[in-house]
């Protein structure tokens, strides 16, 4: 994915994927709404950083809070997966492929789907830095790291596109 997926032009943000990126994104958007419904799924380790601990020194108020922030982030979370959901879906075409223009608010909720997923593979590989793209294909993980890469990328490109001055972006396109 070499080319640019997201980019700016006066009537909004346009995300462009080829067949396989688009059946890529929709295979992580389903394994989000396992995420939602399951933060636990991948491990104690993915759920805590999914849901960090607000009072590690007081486990009745952290109980509280944990309760009350899952009410809301897992409503906002479920409607930012079907925002996304909802863009690739009017933006189908032909042989797979998807072409749709995104509101700034609907460029947030893909930032957030895609940074909830990245966050989970990569706790669930446990990343710290940088990844090695070099892992073997016939790793066991291997899938994970490609998907953990592709959502890296896609976040670095809609940045660059909903911030056109950062150092990675460029100016408004025609």
């Amino acid at each position: 994915m070499a080319r640019r997926v997201f980019k700016r032009k006066k009537d909004g943000i346009h995300v462009r994927l080829d067949a396989d990126e688009a059946a890529a994104m929709r295979f992580w958007l389903d394994q989000l709404e396992v995420l939602i419904e399951d933060p636990g799924v991948l491990g104690h380790e993915v759920a805590r950083r999914l849901s960090p601990v607000a009072y590690p020194d007081d486990p009745l108020a952290e109980d509280d809070y944990q309760q009350l922030s899952a009410i809301f982030t897992t409503e906002e979370r479920r409607s930012s997966l079907e925002a996304v959901r909802s863009i690739l879906t009017r933006g189908a075409r032909d042989k797979g492929r998807v072409h749709a223009v995104m509101s700034d608010e609907e460029a947030e909720h893909w930032l957030m789907s895609t940074n909830h997923l990245r966050l989970a593979i990569g706790t669930a590989l446990g990343v710290e830095q940088d990844v090695d793209p070099a892992v073997p294909s016939e790793d066991p993980a291997f899938p994970l790291y490609a998907g953990y890469m592709q959502l890296s990328f896609l976040l670095e490109d809609l940045l660059a596109a909903l911030d056109p001055g950062s150092i990675m972006g460029g100016e408004v396109l025609d």
